[in-house]
């Protein structure tokens, strides 16, 4: 599961490898039993981190990380290895993005705009699960940054580039 980011630096240099992929798998009747494979493989994985951790609480920010976490919370569950867990997904899109990221079986999902939250519904969420609530960001980001100059010469770069 933490080697899916490898693919998207060569995808993000192919656009048109992208747009294929996320077409390709937007209809639900593709997705589901793609993923349902790609659980197979990594759900030992998952599973065990569940038991090391021991989470009051998933968050997934990953559209692909929606259905696979779920499904082993859920047989956990069922096995009587843990209680059950909320489960939250933060969509960081800000527009209709892939279905991936609604699964109806989030304690809560939430959304950075009203498009979203219109997807969320059309994909099967309830109003109770949805929490439009704009995109989080750390308070970092909304500082003022010193000058381009002296950011170079503390970071040790070059002054031109």
């Amino acid at each position: 599961v933490n080697r899916f980011g490898d693919s998207y630096s060569f995808m993000v240099k192919h656009p048109w490898m992208w747009r294929i992929n996320f077409r390709s798998t937007e209809p639900t009747f593709l997705h589901r039993p793609t993923l349902h494979v790609l659980g197979q493989y990594v759900k030992k994985t998952m599973s065990k981190a569940f038991d090391e951790i021991k989470p009051h609480l998933v968050v997934s920010v990953h559209p692909l990380l929606q259905h696979i976490p779920i499904a082993v919370l859920k047989s956990r569950v069922k096995a009587k290895l843990q209680d059950p867990v909320p489960f939250a997904t933060v969509v960081t899109d800000l527009t209709k993005c892939h279905p991936t990221w609604y699964h109806r079986d989030a304690t809560a999902c939430f959304v950075p705009t009203e498009v979203c939250r219109q997807q969320a519904k059309q994909l099967g969420l309830k109003d109770s699960q949805i929490v439009m609530h704009g995109l989080p960001i750390r308070p970092q980001f909304t500082e003022k940054l010193p000058p381009k100059a002296k950011l170079r010469a503390k970071l040790g770069m070059l002054k031109e580039a």
